[in-house]
């Protein structure tokens, strides 16, 4: 029985690449450097333990708005085997680089019968990796835009939205509604190196309408980013049942792209009544 309302989330917590070309950047509205993910959750930020929202509203909150891995304009879930509740719930007019609502990394994440309208993901770019041609492993590109009400990222956890409205949300690469990448393996920051275990993620989706979702038409970094103005889900398993996507739109995919995230999880696919 709370409202939250104009949150904001800390930004002074950088994450600078300078092996990406500033011109090519898309850049936040006032100019600074690439916000990573201690720019999160604009009214709720929580590391590990279950952070549950009922009966509430959280409007016009705003986390960092640029940044690979930033995400929650009004709340954001990070590791430590975290979850995120929210039932019954009004989640309205939020921004942040990714997951205009909610955001997690390693976390959980549970919408039931709530309504998550009119928020924006507002990085651009996308979030993925290339190899660092200076040295070992891979280097962060892309500053988000994904996930324009629910953005999701890590392994060994679960996506639920049960009873619910996401409509009217608007993102600038992938997923206008639902953004969520599976790994097939048991992971968490705390816990040390991956474990994989042969099984994809589970993302349930019922009872639920995706109307009117919206991604920006544009290309960054020479790559067509606009795709999937409903749901973007790789490598999960998918069982989406009594359930409307209707009037999404994007430049690729206008509602849904669901396909294996190799080589790590294959995607699994049921639709029941939708």
């Amino acid at each position: 029985n709370l409202r939250l309302v104009a949150g904001r989330a800390p930004t002074d917590q950088v994450l600078i690449r300078p092996w990406l070309d500033p011109a090519a950047a898309c850049t936040p509205n006032t100019p600074g450097p690439d916000i990573h993910f201690m720019g999160s959750g604009g009214a709720i930020f929580h590391q590990g333990g279950t952070v549950r929202v009922i009966r509430s509203v959280i409007e016009n909150s705003t986390a960092a708005v640029v940044g690979p891995d930033v995400a929650g304009g009004a709340i954001y879930g990070l590791g430590g085997y975290a979850q995120t509740i929210v039932e019954r719930s009004i989640i309205r007019g939020n921004r942040a680089s990714n997951g205009g609502a909610v955001g997690g990394l390693f976390s959980a994440i549970t919408i039931s019968n709530s309504h998550l309208l009119d928020n924006h993901a507002e990085g651009c770019g996308a979030n993925y990796e290339e190899p660092n041609p200076n040295g070992p492993g891979t280097l962060q590109h892309g500053s988000g835009g994904s996930g324009g009400a629910i953005y999701l990222d890590g392994a060994g956890r679960e996506l639920r939205v049960c009873g619910s409205r996401l409509e009217d949300n608007r993102g600038n690469a992938l997923g206008g509604a639902i953004f969520r990448v599976g790994y097939a393996q048991i992971c968490d920051p705390q816990v040390g190196d991956p474990v994989p275990n042969g099984i994809s993620e589970l993302t349930l989706i019922d009872r639920t309408n995706i109307a009117r979702n919206v991604l920006a038409d544009r290309e960054d970094y020479g790559i067509a980013s606009a795709a999937a103005g409903g749901l973007y889900l790789m490598g999960n398993r998918v069982v989406v049942s009594d359930s409307s996507i209707s009037d999404n739109q994007a430049r690729i995919f206008g509602g849904n792209f669901i396909a294996d995230h190799e080589p790590f999880a294959i995607g699994e696919l049921d639709f029941v009544n939708v």
